[in-house]
């Protein structure tokens, strides 16, 4: 037995379903490709959800992934090129590289022009498809634009004619709204679809394993879409607008994988502003739950909140600054303040969570060398620099913001050890030229 094909079995024995999925026969044939190693792919909701439907609709489906055997399935080793259809779900540019691999490795060429007729019929879909499908075109049959579950009844059974006829498949599948068909002329714009009742298609795990990033914990999608209005955020841009799924649907997903496994994640592009997150998380909790989340907008995460997630096992939260300037921070579109990030921090700190994971982007195209700088400053740091730059001493400053004239000389030595200067006079001008790149109020 190779490694590879022992390394496929010990993996599916780890697998523990949340409930039985049909069983399809061999007649229609399809692999849901995931362009990444296994523990990443089983992270995925995309994932399970292509693995869900195309179950239920009576396909016979296996899983493929960047590993342990690229190019061919998990489930009983099947050469991607033994399938009827391939559905890949693409959400990162950087996992693009590997779907060629993918396609050589499961016996295919990667170049769509270069396949032959009775190859299978291979289609793509996600946030990466989405945002832009044109550097994909080369390699797909037919690229999915938005999110499936609306058209899913209309595109089922097209896909089904790929089991006797891959043009018959393309032919029908390229009339169906989203569908992008990259060897056919287009004559209107393919439109970007999206599911208004998000409750009628929950969005779950099919199965959990130890083995994937979020290892044994059932995920779920509370909601589809973000209300704010971050201007570099690509999930507002193609998922809005903002869905929330109701407590009810999320609880009736949620209460029954109790019984599998205690470990819950809750994940969603907008999770703190679901309308109902602490009742949802409270009622997890009552039932024995382990919590875990995406990250939380700063202004969200209340006292109450906070105390929730910590009972629940949380140790650790995640909060998404962006950068380390409430200026940038303004005209990215995320109006965060300083006081808001530690008031989330001393609610995370007060109810027992023992570390705080910070997302932080670089050079934003705004970002100057002073405000990289300017970042490693406490807030009481900032305005003593500000002082500085007024001209005050050091006793001057002291007696303005109520500290000792040994205090401000320490904070000052600070300033400069992170600012790499020795001298306040450099304090100084950095202190000006930073205040006159600021935005007028």
């Amino acid at each position: 037995m190779s490694a590879a094909r022992s390394e496929r079995r010990r993996l599916l024995a780890q697998e523990r379903y949340l409930s039985p999925l049909p069983v399809g026969g061999a007649a229609r044939r399809a692999a849901v490709v995931y362009p990444h190693h296994y523990a990443v792919g089983m992270s995925s909701l995309a994932l399970h959800t292509l693995w869900r439907l195309l179950a239920e609709a009576g396909w016979s489906v296996q899983r493929a992934f960047l590993s342990p055997d690229p190019g061919r399935g998990l489930e009983h080793g099947s050469r991607l090129r033994d399938f009827h259809l391939l559905a890949f779900t693409c959400a990162y540019e950087l996992d693009y590289l590997n779907l060629p691999r993918l396609l050589e490795e499961g016996g295919l060429r990667p170049l769509r022009e270069e396949r032959k007729p009775e190859d299978p019929l291979v289609i793509a879909g996600g946030p990466g498809v989405t945002q832009n499908p044109e550097p994909l075109a080369p390699l797909f049959d037919l690229l999915f634009i938005g999110e499936l579950e609306p058209v899913w009844q209309q595109l089922q059974p097209a896909l089904a004619l790929a089991a006797q006829s891959k043009a018959a498949a393309l032919e029908a599948a390229a009339e169906i709204p989203g569908v992008y068909c990259p060897q056919r002329p287009r004559w209107r714009p393919v439109v970007r679809q999206m599911l208004r009742e998000v409750d009628l298609f929950p969005t779950v795990s099919v199965a959990i394993t130890p083995e994937a990033t979020l290892s044994d914990m059932v995920l779920a999608e509370v909601g589809r879409g973000c209300p704010q209005a971050c201007r570099f955020c690509l999930a507002r841009q193609l998922y809005h607008p903002f869905r929330p799924r109701s407590l009810e649907s999320l609880l009736a997903s949620l209460l029954p994988a109790l019984s599998v496994t205690r470990h819950v994640g809750l994940l969603g592009a907008a999770l703190s502003d679901h309308p109902q997150l602490l009742s949802l998380c409270e009622t997890l909790a009552e039932e024995g739950a382990l919590l875990s989340s995406s990250s939380l907008r700063v202004g969200a995460l209340t006292p109450r909140l906070a105390e929730v997630l910590a009972q629940t096992g949380a140790q650790t939260l995640t909060l998404a600054p962006e950068t380390g300037r409430e200026v940038l921070r303004r005209q990215i579109g995320k109006p965060v303040s300083q006081e808001q990030i530690l008031d989330a921090a001393q609610a995370a700190q007060k109810a027992g969570i023992r570390a705080l994971k910070l997302y932080f982007m670089v050079a934003l195209p705004e970002e100057t060398e002073e405000d990289r700088l300017a970042a490693q400053l406490t807030e009481r740091e900032l305005k003593i620099l500000d002082l500085i730059a007024e001209g005050l001493t050091n006793r001057e400053i002291g007696q303005q913001l109520y500290l000792s004239e040994k205090t401000v000389k320490h904070h000052v030595s600070d300033i400069l050890s992170k600012l790499g200067m020795t001298r306040r006079v450099e304090a100084a001008g950095f202190a000006i030229r930073r205040a006159a790149r600021r935005p007028q109020q």
